[in-house]
């Protein structure tokens, strides 16, 4: 399998900004490899291994799609015993976002 910075650099390249980072995460929250202009912080880091151990690990859930405020996205998709983890831009096109993932990642994510 090729490196998860290949992937993630696939992924940003595909979306043509569409996703603003990325995370890849391990099921006890170690990060793996990850893309980000800028820091994501500890705080948001905590948030999402948070959500994934306590609400995505015990029902194991593949995919999760979280709306911010600002119309924005976090997009949590199950690769393995993996999780990719992604932050879209404002009004993101979800539909070429989640084809990308699909592509890249393998498995289901769906609309």
């Amino acid at each position: 399998m090729k490196s998860w910075e290949t992937l993630i650099k696939r992924v940003l390249v595909e979306s043509r900004k569409d996703i603003e980072w990325i995370i890849v995460l391990s099921s006890n929250g170690d990060v793996l490899g990850k893309f980000s202009p800028r820091d994501i912080s500890e705080e948001t880091l905590n948030e999402i291994i948070k959500i994934i151990k306590s609400e995505i690990l015990p029902h194991n859930i593949k995919h999760v799609d979280i709306m911010l405020e600002d119309e924005s996205h976090i997009i949590i998709v199950k690769k393995g015993k993996e999780y990719i983890v992604s932050k879209t831009r404002v009004k993101p096109n979800l539909g070429k976002i989640y084809v990308i993932l699909r592509k890249i990642f393998g498995g289901e994510v769906s609309e």
